[in-house]
């Protein structure tokens, strides 16, 4: 990743080879992104889960703003279709790079 100082601030900012190489092109098309809607979620041992022998114990919740991009069972139509569009980006961000 390469990062360069904005402004004459101390902040960063970072992007990829990849984002680097888009952003050269005419037509820097913006990747997909997800919304955010926070979701507490438990890390470590919760009762009625088998989480590990290792589990953390007591477990800590922490705030996660993509949970809802969890979907084991690969059948929200919301995810799948943000997936997609996150495919098309990287892909056709590939073929700018690779001609």
């Amino acid at each position: 990743m390469l990062c360069v100082g904005r402004g004459g601030r101390s902040r960063l900012l970072c992007r990829s080879p990849l984002l680097l190489a888009a952003m050269q092109t005419s037509s820097f098309a913006l990747a997909p992104v997800a919304r955010r809607e926070l979701r507490d979620v438990q890390f470590g041992r919760v009762a009625g889960e088998n989480r590990g022998a290792l589990a953390m114990d007591p477990a800590k919740t922490m705030k996660d703003p993509y949970f809802w991009l969890r979907d084991d069972a690969r059948e929200s139509e919301e995810v799948l279709e943000h997936l997609r569009l996150e495919n098309e980006f990287s892909l056709g961000v590939a073929r700018r790079i690779v001609r």
